[in-house]
């Protein structure tokens, strides 16, 4: 999953791995939205969504820019 995810430019998507969890499931964080999730397909379905969309429009015009 994290290949997948820098793979495709996902940089501001944090991962806790938790080895120590009944499951073994691991939590993501979406940096940008300020928001956890607890399974691939939740995370997936997150960075494919509107609201997501929207705060990485701004994201990329504000915080992503390369300064001149």
């Amino acid at each position: 999953m994290i290949k997948f995810l820098k793979s495709r430019h996902h940089y501001y998507v944090e991962i806790e791995l938790r080895d120590s969890d009944r499951h073994g499931h691991n939590i993501y964080h979406c940096v940008l939205c300020a928001a956890s999730f607890n399974s691939n397909a939740a995370i997936i379905n997150h960075l494919s969504g509107n609201a997501h969309k929207r705060k990485l429009d701004l994201a990329k015009q504000t915080l992503l820019t390369r300064n001149k």
